[in-house]
């Protein structure tokens, strides 16, 4: 089952990566037409089949987390940025700059290490008492305090650590839930065992996962509105897995026969994943740049090539009921 998730989890980062993409293209498409002759991007082919993208992302990352160690399946979600970023420089027909290459290689080699040693050492064992409490109370905290930082606007790192803690609590909860259910299911309890759990704080658990991922996609807009996208992108892509690597690690103890060698691995994987992430949001190709340079001569704007940059980075990680990432 480690394998199926580890694979599941590659299609999640990848259908997260362009689903984002179609949404976002659907939405430049729109917003160069006239005001009066925009139709609603629910009725353009584009979007909705970005959407249709990203919800069953959600649906294969949820299999995903209930087949493996959240501490194992949440870090490949990396992987969607180094797509996203292959998918804009394809589009765009940008030059590739040996940095960017040195980054998306540098953050492939760092995920691949780190899911490596941890398909060799994490374990989904039984939950231990309190479990769920404390992710419950984490889901509260969380969804709160990312709501008054979103309404008062706070800065622009806060907004953005505030939601990636958010969204890799979601994915933890997510396996806590899934994996829990199964685990009645196999044993013989049934549908019935299976909802006998929501009175055990498992209720709490599933409406405090809608609650934080709605939260976590609102912080996210308004730190888009308050500072750079790279930082946006960079920050949910690093602080979203490290915040689930927490949880499956202290609060699930995924990592409790994990020796001293291992742990070394995981520290230097991890730590070249993170320096990956930071290299690629920014060493991005300078889109906005080069589309004033390609449209100079002819009658660009200023604002397509806004546009042009933006499609690189912002949507990446705004589905995230159950992130990938």
């Amino acid at each position: 089952m480690v394998v199926t998730s580890i694979v599941l989890a590659l299609l999640a980062a990848v259908g997260l990566a362009v689903g984002a993409h179609l949404q976002h293209h659907a939405v430049r498409a729109a917003s160069a037409q006239p005001l009066q002759n925009r139709a609603p991007l629910v009725l353009r082919p584009l979007w909705l089949l970005g959407l249709g993208l990203l919800a069953l992302e959600t649906v294969v990352n949820i299999a995903a987390l209930s087949l493996g160690p959240v501490a194992l399946v949440q870090p490949i979600g990396a992987v969607s940025l180094v797509v996203a970023v292959m998918i804009s420089v394809n589009v765009l027909r940008l030059k590739v700059s040996r940095q960017l290459v040195a980054s998306m290689a540098l953050t492939l080699v760092g995920v691949a290490g780190f899911v490596g040693i941890s398909a060799a050492h994490a374990q989904t064992g039984p939950l231990i008492p309190g479990t769920v409490t404390w992710l419950n109370g984490l889901l509260i905290l969380f969804s709160l305090v990312g709501a008054v930082l979103a309404a008062t606007r706070a800065s622009h790192l806060a907004l953005v650590a505030v939601a990636g803690l958010a969204f890799g609590t979601v994915a933890a909860s997510a396996h806590v839930a899934t994996t829990s259910v199964a685990r009645v299911m196999s044993s013989g309890g049934g549908w019935a065992g299976a909802l006998e759990l929501l009175t055990h704080g498992m209720l709490i658990t599933v409406v405090g996962m809608a609650l934080a991922s709605a939260v976590g996609m609102w912080v996210v807009q308004v730190a888009y509105s308050s500072g750079p996208p790279e930082t946006v992108l960079a920050g949910l892509t690093m602080v979203d897995p490290m915040m689930a690597v927490f949880i499956g690690a202290v609060v699930l103890r995924e990592y409790a026969d994990l020796g001293a060698a291992a742990l070394v691995g995981l520290m230097l994987t991890g730590a070249a994943a993170v320096a990956g992430v930071v290299l690629l949001a920014r060493f991005h190709p300078d889109v906005r740049g080069q589309m004033v340079e390609q449209t100079a001569s002819s009658a660009g704007t200023f604002q397509s090539a806004e546009h042009g940059r933006k499609l690189l980075v912002p949507a990446v990680h705004t589905d995230m009921s159950v992130p990938s990432r």
